[in-house]
């Protein structure tokens, strides 16, 4: 096992051997549990992709719309930037 490393950073090692032979990798029962409860990087692209679908369509369903480009961008301004901002669990909340 390669200690004091992350387990991307071991696989990357090891893959930089260049053979499946040469591969040394394992991992504990610990660090495993981990790697299959960590879903901090899918969580958070989750949250990114379901900010830009909520700007995308309520600015495109204002912009689309009968109203004047200075109703458009106080909209956007005041509603639609200021909830695309909130942190994480709040946006999630939202």
């Amino acid at each position: 096992m390669l200690k004091g490393m992350n387990t991307p950073k071991k696989i990357r090692s090891e893959h930089k051997k260049g053979k499946k032979a040469l591969y040394d990798i394992s991992f504990s029962l610990q660090e495993l549990h981990e790697v299959i409860n960590d879903d901090s990087e899918f969580q958070s692209l989750y949250i990114h992709n379901l900010r830009q679908a909520f700007y995308k369509e309520f600015y495109d369903r204002l912009r689309y719309s009968d109203y004047d480009e200075e109703h458009v961008e106080v909209v956007t301004e005041t509603i639609i930037d200021r909830v695309y901002r909130l942190d994480d669990n709040d946006f999630l909340d939202f």
